[in-house]
């Protein structure tokens, strides 16, 4: 594999690890963002309601305590409006309530509150026809009584427990949300510290495989330069640097051959040199020869002429 390839393959999937880690987390966040949203909408609008149904039953007592209690016909008149129209704002928040609640528990509370509501209504009823009709020691009476009493009270219970476990409701909602982002920071950390370790070693991992070869390379090439062509490098790669010592290993070994042939070539120059030097040692020995006949033949010449003109 090419060091290009390297590259490519080790930062693509660190690249592919943190598009992994960014889309986690996107899903995560969009989870994040559901449950906020559900929080928000449905969660804290119970919540909401549960407080209001308890504001109001508190404002239809007094509204109906205030009744009782009124001075004259048109103090009456004016409590009686109040209480009807407290008692209009409650059941739409009972029904808005009813329409959002999905889990069974709260559902068999808002059960339980309707048929309590239904009891305490009958007392209540009475209580507000006794006063209209201006029997209000009648209407206290009745107000005191212990079952009546226990009527409201248990209607009142239910509503505070509604309350309360709406409350409850949005605590564990807040919670969870908060979970979901702490869970989806601490997952996207950890997912980019891997990419980035898993990064970081490859890129150490290419470098230090480049360093190597590269090292390998300038030290043959030292040895090449200082006239030493007894090694090789270890080629273990494939990529560039593998083509590169394999490219000077085969640049020693056709040194070697030339070395090689230099020197058969000069051992050959030597021994012809010794022949030629041989052949001209018996030429000037066959010239010294030629020399000396040719100076006894002069010589006998001289002496024939000699020899005829005493003649």
């Amino acid at each position: 594999m090419s060091i290009k390839l390297k590259l490519i393959a080790a930062f693509g999937f660190v690249f592919l690890l943190f598009a992994l880690a960014v889309g986690f987390s996107i899903q995560r966040m969009n989870d994040l963002s559901d449950r906020i949203g559900q929080l928000t909408k449905v969660e804290f609008r119970m919540a909401l309601l549960a407080e209001r149904i308890a504001t109001e039953q508190e404002h239809a007592a007094a509204a109906l305590r205030d009744h009782v209690l009124a001075p004259d016909e048109s103090a009456r008149k004016l409590h009686e409006d109040d209480l009807a129209q407290a008692r209009k704002a409650r059941a739409n928040s009972v029904a808005d309530l009813e329409n959002l609640a999905t889990q069974p528990d709260d559902k068999a509370l808002l059960a339980r509150y309707g048929a309590a509501n239904t009891e305490a209504r009958k007392v209540t009823d009475t209580v507000l026809a006794l006063s209209k009709q201006g029997d209000t020691a009648a209407a206290t009476r009745l107000l005191n009584d212990p079952d009546a009493q226990r009527a409201l009270v248990d209607r009142m219970t239910i509503v505070r427990q509604i309350r309360d476990a709406q409350i409850q409701h949005v605590s564990e909602a807040n919670a969870a949300a908060q979970s979901l982002h702490d869970s989806a920071l601490a997952q996207l950390t950890g997912a980019m510290a891997i990419a980035f370790l898993l990064g970081g070693g490859a890129a150490i991992w290419i470098v230090r495989a480049i360093g190597r070869g590269l090292a390998q390379a300038l030290d043959l090439s030292r040895r090449v330069a200082e006239g030493d062509l007894s090694h090789t490098a270890t080629v273990t790669s494939r990529d560039e640097i593998g083509d590169l010592l394999r490219s000077n290993n085969a640049m020693v070994l056709k040194l070697r051959e030339v070395v090689s042939t230099v020197g058969a070539s000069a051992r050959d120059v030597g021994r012809g040199s010794a022949g030629m030097a041989s052949t001209s040692e018996e030429l000037s020995q066959g010239a010294q020869e030629q020399a000396a006949a040719t100076e006894q033949a002069s010589a006998s010449v001289e002496q024939m002429a000699a020899n005829i003109r005493q003649s």
